[in-house]
């Protein structure tokens, strides 16, 4: 009978590794670790002033975290605690880490204390993009897609929903206080006592839902943990969650535009976009003299966005000329006949 070596999980090992082998200079992890480094981080060394005669404890290295959090969200890592965990067992983050030993508390301070100078890091990339010859701006593809937060559907409401509820639970409180008050048996007067507490909990949060409301008379309703988000319509229905906006270079096939935005229709980001790019384009293509073609789908399709677009070569056609095109709206999907050009569509979609 065959005999075979079974493996000892139990015995400590120590394993040798090489980053230089792993990871080579062409290999995208490197890539990424060297393009932060051309990134200008200044305004990170900003947020720490522990080089005061005070003294204080070294920081971690901000390129190395920011390394570390942006790989990360690549491939959807966006729990602090994961990636400290894992930051132990993989080897393509204890290379970006520097072998660093990072708890989640320090990735999350991290990006709050830095938020502002984490967005700004965005237009450095194009820069960087359009000074490789990577990003020309001749067309841009516009879209966008619906991202699902970490809310609660039942959460969600109006303010006639929000007030309905507040004297729901208000009415409970007092119910149950007074249930509280007539008790004599300890054990139970301690559940009741708990139960009142999380009602009052519930009711501080929907009067913050409240004040959200009063304070943003442009919103209609509010989601109690996450405030930002709204109801959002994707291909399966509804989510509560929020819209990322996008501006895709064709050429280069490389985001210079990103936002995520709480409306739920794409209708009122067209304008804001082209605005942004066409800042963009003063700054990182400074000898552009073409004008830039936009690309946008019926989503975007108003008629004030086409007067106030006039002036731009867009392509934006209106819900019906995509029926009456079967749903394609791209030129080589066409069924028959001369489709408008990109410059035309805009003033005259049909």
């Amino acid at each position: 009978m065959a005999r075979y070596r079974e493996p000892d999980v139990a015995q400590l090992r120590f394993v040798p590794i090489n980053f230089a082998e792993l990871f080579p200079e062409d290999h995208p992890l490197s890539q990424l670790l060297s393009t932060i480094r051309q990134l200008d981080l200044s305004e990170f060394d900003a947020g720490y002033k522990n080089d005061s005669p005070a003294g204080g404890r070294p920081a971690d290295s901000c390129e190395r975290v920011l390394a570390v959090v942006l790989y990360s969200l690549l491939y959807g890592g966006i729990s602090m605690r994961n990636i400290q965990r894992e930051l132990s067992v993989r080897a393509d983050l204890l290379y970006l880490s520097g072998g660093m030993s990072i708890d989640h508390t320090t990735f999350s301070v991290f990006r709050k204390r830095h938020h502002d100078a984490i967005l700004k890091l965005f237009s450095q990339t194009v820069f960087l993009g359009a000074q490789a010859g990577l990003i020309d701006l001749d067309t841009v593809c516009i879209d966008s897609t619906k991202i699902k937060a970490w809310a609660n559907r039942q959460d969600i409401g109006d303010r006639k929903e929000l007030e309905r509820r507040y004297r729901h639970i208000q009415g409970l409180c007092e119910k149950r206080y007074t249930e509280w008050e007539a008790c004599e048996e300890q054990e139970k007067k301690n559940v009741l006592e708990n139960r009142v507490a999380r009602l009052s909990g519930q009711k501080a949060k929907i009067a913050a839902g409240l004040q959200f409301l009063q304070e943003h008379p442009e919103r209609k309703r509010v989601h109690l943990n996450e405030p930002d988000a709204d109801w959002q319509k994707d291909g399966k229905g509804f989510v509560v969650g929020y819209s990322a906006q996008a501006g895709v270079d064709s050429k280069s096939q490389m985001i210079v535009y990103a936002d995520v935005v709480t409306d739920q229709s794409d209708t009122y980001q067209a304008v804001p976009i082209v605005q942004a790019i066409e800042a963009q384009k003063q700054q990182v293509c400074e000898g552009k003299t073409d004008e830039v073609k936009y690309v946008m789908d019926c989503g975007y399709f108003s008629g004030e966005n086409l007067e106030a677009l006039e002036e731009r070569d867009v392509y934006i056609p209106d819900q019906e000329f995509v029926r009456l095109n079967g749903g394609k709206t791209k030129p080589e999907d066409r069924t028959g006949g001369d489709w408008p050009s990109t410059g035309e569509s805009a003033r005259n979609p049909l």
